[in-house]
């Protein structure tokens, strides 16, 4: 058994108060209202509106894909579509779309039930997503990696831990797509076929850091100032996962939005981590 392999079940972690699935389709359920009110406004002509629907949706995505709402998943993707395609915005095909979504989250029975929202979380009941997200797309990307998870039971303020759950996700598909590498190019390279992936917590005096470090190749020198660009991607076809140019964005935005900030090191053929830095 690898080491730290107890510290990995934090990340299965459920929340007392909600349920991954019912927090995930209430997000959802409330997201593309949103959304769909100002598509019907007219909002949707902005290109600059446009693109936050798109990393709303993205961040969506992901997490009916976490809880295996096949169907929701793949309609969002190609929701994404008429917010990423070169062409003319087709505000039409658009409604028509948000209106396929919002039955199908009407036939999820879905309870709009009231629990309250706790003040403060455990840490890890944010990673709830992460053992079967990083497997499934290890496991997708052919990959091997085992993940560690450090500080699970801290506890975490309520808007930091908003962040948290929209900017982590991204952080993990970027590390498992982009960063970890194939285990035949990890043993050329002298590296253990398997990767890590760690993720951390820390409580200061003035706040909370979070680390989320891999061992994999690096970000090259060259895109380093783009990596948190709006559309910037270094694959050239998108997937259900990644692709769209947006995971990172909206992971900066997220952790900004909460009143902290993202700092980015990376080393070459060592790996990257990101710092969320909530601290005052």
């Amino acid at each position: 058994m690898p080491p730290g392999t107890d510290d990995m079940a934090i990340a299965e972690q459920k929340d007392d108060l909600h349920s991954p699935r019912a927090t995930v389709l209430a997000d959802c359920l409330s997201s593309l209202a949103v959304i769909r009110k100002a598509s019907l406004a007219g909002e949707g002509a902005d290109a600059g509106v446009r693109m936050r629907w798109l990393k709303r949706l993205h961040t969506l995505k992901g997490a009916t894909g976490f809880i295996g709402a096949a169907r929701l998943t793949r309609v969002l993707h190609r929701l994404e579509s008429f917010l990423a395609g070169p062409g003319k915005f087709d505000a039409d095909a658009f409604a028509v779309t948000m209106d396929e979504i919002m039955l199908i989250l009407d036939g999820m029975n879905l309870e709009a039930e009231d629990l309250g929202e706790p003040a403060v979380y455990r840490f890890g009941s944010c990673l709830w997503w992460a053992n079967e997200l990083v497997q499934k797309t290890a496991d997708r990307e052919g990959k091997r990696l085992f993940m560690l998870v450090q500080g699970g039971d801290l506890f975490v303020p309520s808007r930091a831990y908003e962040a948290l759950k929209v900017a982590l996700p991204h952080l993990a598909v970027n590390a498992v797509v982009h960063g970890i590498e194939a285990p035949d190019v990890r043993k050329a390279a002298g590296k253990p076929e398997t990767g890590l992936i760690t993720i951390s917590a820390e409580a200061c005096s003035d706040g909370l850091q979070v680390r989320f470090a891999d061992n994999g190749g690096g970000i090259p020198d060259e895109i380093v100032a783009r990596v948190f660009q709006d559309g910037f991607t270094t694959q050239n076809v998108p997937t259900e996962l990644a692709g769209r140019g947006v995971g990172l964005s909206e992971a900066r935005d997220a952790v900004e939005a909460a009143g902290g900030r993202i700092v980015l090191e990376t080393s070459a053929g060592l790996g990257a981590s990101f710092t969320l830095d909530f601290r005052k």
